[in-house]
């Protein structure tokens, strides 16, 4: 995870690694998938959960970018961390990520009726300048019909 400058905007990348342990299904996440970042309760940065498809046994990088809608308006905490250089010893910062993403199952031939994901990832990262360092991730998870 790190975060990039842009005129007045800033993404978020996120990289996040996506394991399909069954021997049998095939996975598709839809397009119309949505992902925030929070800070304090404070929601700073939202975009779009990408469309794919995991095979069986398998295990892939999803990569998100989530784009906040203005520097101005960065949680402090977040403005501060994000001018962290690694290394420095100056804590760290917790933050959020919530999405929601539909998604198809196929096992065998027979297709699943279409189910939502929805997670919940609590992060404490280092800093969100170049190369951040995870200290500690905690996910669940609830799935609907």
């Amino acid at each position: 995870m790190k975060g990039k400058n842009r005129q007045k905007k800033t993404d978020f990348d996120i990289t996040l690694a996506s394991r399909n342990p069954n021997a049998h299904t095939i996975i598709s996440f839809d397009d119309h998938g949505k992902a925030a970042l929070s800070f304090k309760d404070r929601r700073f940065a939202i975009g779009r959960f990408p469309s794919s498809v995991q095979s069986p046994k398998n295990s892939k990088d999803v990569k998100l970018t989530l784009t906040s809608s203005s520097n101005s308006k960065l949680p402090m905490g977040i403005r501060k961390s994000m001018n962290r250089t690694t290394g420095k010893s100056q804590g760290h910062v917790e933050i959020l990520l919530e999405f929601r993403v539909p998604v198809k199952m196929k096992v065998g031939t027979l297709q699943m009726k279409s189910k939502t994901i929805s997670m919940l990832c609590h992060f404490k990262v280092d800093n969100l300048a170049k190369n951040p360092r995870i200290l500690s991730q905690d996910c669940d998870y609830s799935t609907r019909y």
